[in-house]
């Protein structure tokens, strides 16, 4: 995310004062997220999501995550990209998407 958010303002796509308003954002959502560890299941969903999404691996591993987290406790998990591609891909495969105020 901090990624992402510093590429946008780089860019000129972001303001400083709403960069500074997402980065305190996305420091007080970690205290919420859970850890889905890098394995066979994960991969496995990862390379499926290759083949059937135009997407880069990096955003195949974080999207095969969501799916594995949401699927492990049977509840809906908010999904947050700020590529739309990304997104498309996400709302493909059913997931909730976050929004930023």
């Amino acid at each position: 995310m901090v990624s992402a958010l510093a590429r946008r303002h780089r860019e000129g796509e972001l303001a400083g004062d709403a960069l500074d308003r997402l980065l305190a954002r996305v420091t007080e959502e970690m205290a919420s997220t859970v850890s889905v560890e890098l394995r066979g299941p994960v991969l496995d969903r990862s390379r499926a999501l290759l083949l059937r999404h135009t997407l880069r691996t990096g955003d195949a591993l974080q999207l095969a995550s969501c799916l594995e987290l949401r699927d492990r406790l049977g509840t809906p998990v908010r999904f947050l990209a700020f590529d739309e591609r990304l997104n498309a891909a996400a709302r493909r495969e059913r997931l909730d998407l976050a929004a930023l105020d």
